[in-house]
C-alpha cells in the first residue's frame, strides 16, 4: 500500500519531520539492519570496504540488472557502528528552534506517521573514488564504481 504524504508543493518541516520518524522508527523496531555484520556480505553480494563500521557496495554488474535496485544490491555507508537501543525507553526528542519541542516513543511513532514506500534515486558521494585516487590520492572510503 502506498501513502501520499506530501505533493512536491506541501512539503512542511511537520511532514518532513513525521516522514523521518517514521523511518526511524521502523528501523529501530527491525533491529540492526541484516548487513550491520560480515557474515552477512555473501547474501547482500557486496564488496566490502571495511566492517566497523559497516561500508560495502555491491560489483557494478548488479546495478545494470534491473530498474530497481534490490535490497541485497543496497550499498552500505556507515560514519559510526549501529547503535544498540532499548525500544522499551528509546524516545525521539525534537527541540532547540522548533514552535512544538516533542518527544516521541517507538508507539508513539509508528501510530502516528503510516509506513510509506518511496522509490528513490540514492548516490553515495564517493562513488568512484578509487579511480580520482589513481591520479592523486584521495581520503576517505575508496568506492569503486558500485
Amino acid at each position: 500500500m502506498h501513502y501520499q504524504l506530501f505533493s512536491p508543493q506541501t512539503l512542511t518541516r511537520r511532514s518532513w519531520l513525521g516522514i523521518t520518524s517514521a523511518s526511524t522508527a521502523l528501523g529501530l523496531l527491525a533491529g540492526p539492519p541484516a548487513y550491520a555484520t560480515p557474515q552477512q556480505t555473501p547474501e547482500k553480494q557486496l564488496i566490502v570496504h571495511g566492517t566497523t563500521p559497516m561500508n560495502a557496495e555491491p560489483a557494478l554488474h548488479h546495478l545494470v540488472e534491473a530498474w530497481e535496485t534490490p535490497v541485497k544490491h543496497f550499498y552500505v555507508r556507515s560514519h559510526a557502528p549501529v547503535p544498540k537501543v532499548d525500544l522499551n525507553t528509546f524516545r525521539l526528542k525534537v527541540e532547540g528552534l522548533v514552535e512544538n519541542k516533542l518527544s516521541l516513543s517507538i508507539p508513539d511513532m509508528l501510530r502516528r506517521f503510516p509506513q510509506t514506500e518511496v522509490t528513490a534515486t540514492m548516490t553515495c558521494a564517493g562513488n568512484r573514488r578509487s579511480e580520482h585516487s589513481l591520479v592523486k590520492k584521495v581520503g576517505g572510503v575508496q568506492w569503486a564504481a558500485g
